[in-house]
């Protein structure tokens, strides 16, 4: 058998397919990191340790497959994190928690409790964004609590990814810009700020994801996706999805 044999035509479905699959891996990468962050900003589990210790260890393939700028500083501040929390005592980990989130609120992790204009306005602008794309909280959480904002901005780039159509995908890629522009690229930043002058274990003072040195990047790149198809996020729209 030639060489010739094993190359694709040009046209070849095969070709189509690994393309689609590379241009999807920055969103997913994208996705994981989210989610990551959200988990760390959840009450601590039994789980926690075990999962920071496989984050820590796939932090440079994450960043880097998800083509975030700053990448290298991204990667040292995930990694110190993620094996901090790893290595904190769950007790001291569940201690700071109620102390920050839940008892004193020393750092609120509500979109509300850090803006002034009307709450119940920007309640309704997120819990429109959630309704219109099949998501919801627990009925116990605020739409606007920071992990529950992450989840939603990495199931945006998931529906991008397993869209059937391009106007899906593209549907949800400008809902994600909207909801960045609107609420996580402001409050996302001023919150992890929040956090590291008032936690008191290191593990928790230290920058987490979307965090600074993230942060000095996030306003040149908050119209996420940051990478898609191998090209730059186009500008913010200035439509909303239908609701």
């Amino acid at each position: 058998m030639n060489d010739a044999a094993l190359t694709p035509a040009a046209d070849s479905p095969l070709l189509t397919v690994t393309a689609t699959c590379l241009a999807s891996l920055p969103l997913l990468a994208q996705a994981d990191l989210l989610l990551a962050a959200a988990r760390l900003f959840r009450p601590p589990a039994a789980d926690l340790a075990a999962l920071t210790g496989d984050l820590a260890a796939a932090a440079g393939t994450l960043v880097h497959g998800a083509g975030l700028p700053a990448a290298h500083a991204v990667v040292e501040t995930l990694t110190a994190l993620a094996g901090a929390v790893a290595t904190t005592p769950p007790e001291e980990l569940t201690i700071e928690y109620v102390r920050l989130f839940e008892g004193e609120m020393a750092c609120p992790p509500n979109e509300t409790a850090y803006i002034r204009r009307d709450k119940g306005a920007v309640l309704g602008d997120i819990a429109g964004f959630y309704h219109a794309f099949g998501v919801a909280t627990a009925a116990c959480e605020k739409p606007d609590h920071v992990a529950a904002e992450l989840e939603f901005m990495a199931a945006l780039l998931v529906m991008q990814v397993k869209a059937t159509t391009t106007e899906k995908a593209e549907t949800a890629r400008h809902a994600l810009s909207l909801f960045v522009a609107d609420h996580a690229g402001d409050r996302v930043p001023s919150f992890t700020a929040r956090l590291a002058a008032v936690a008191a274990l290191p593990s928790i003072s230290k920058p987490p994801p979307c965090s600074p040195p993230f942060g000095k990047a996030w306003p040149s790149c908050r119209a996420l996706p940051y990478q898609n198809s191998c090209r730059t996020a186009e500008r913010i729209p200035q439509t909303r999805p239908v609701t």
